[in-house]
């Protein structure tokens, strides 16, 4: 194994332990024949959680998120000139994980008919626009989300012979099939 990607994993080890257990205890013995991953929706709650704490400056707090009936629900509070609470759900319409390309598309709508949903519509624009996210590749447009994992993980250290198939979203757990 190469020294530098040892030490990338073991940061990231380190940063993100608790998630790492989180995610190892969700891990279901039952499950290890079948090739299965089930992602609880607490671990993309306390990765969201960093990234908006580390990224926001205090404008997006109080993040709900949840896995049901084949959706991604998202809830959290924007304060600019007021507080607006956002409520948005997220599909995932594309997800290729195999040798050739590591991709994902989702939509995502906001919940509720309001005015305020423009002006979280042109915060959610502004905060790509102004973030690193275009550099690790995630590009955010007009009710779309497109995710290159190449990008945002490195081309080199994603292992061209493992396949991830998405399977369903649902009981708060994001279910994949993984093939070695």
């Amino acid at each position: 194994m190469d020294r530098e990607l040892l030490i990338s994993i073991l940061k990231i080890a380190a940063s993100y332990k608790t998630d790492i257990n989180a995610f190892i205890n969700n891990l279901d013995e039952n499950n290890v024949g079948t090739g299965k991953i089930e992602v609880p929706d607490k671990l993309l709650y306390s990765l969201l959680e960093a990234i908006i704490r580390e990224k926001s400056n205090g404008s997006i707090y109080d993040l709900q998120v949840a896995f049901d009936d084949g959706y991604i629900f998202i809830a959290f509070k924007v304060k600019k000139f007021m507080t607006i609470s956002v409520s948005a759900v997220i599909e995932i319409i594309d997800f290729k994980f195999n040798s050739a390309e590591h991709t994902a598309f989702f939509s995502y709508h906001l919940l509720g008919q309001s005015f305020k949903n423009m002006a979280i519509h042109d915060f959610i624009k502004s905060f790509s626009r102004n973030s690193d996210l275009l550099k690790k590749g995630i590009v955010i447009g007009n009710n779309s989300i497109s995710v290159s994992f190449d990008k945002l993980i490195g081309e080199d250290r994603i292992p061209d012979w493992l396949t991830l198939k998405y399977e369903k979203c649902d009981g708060g757990k994001l279910v994949f099939k993984y093939e070695i």
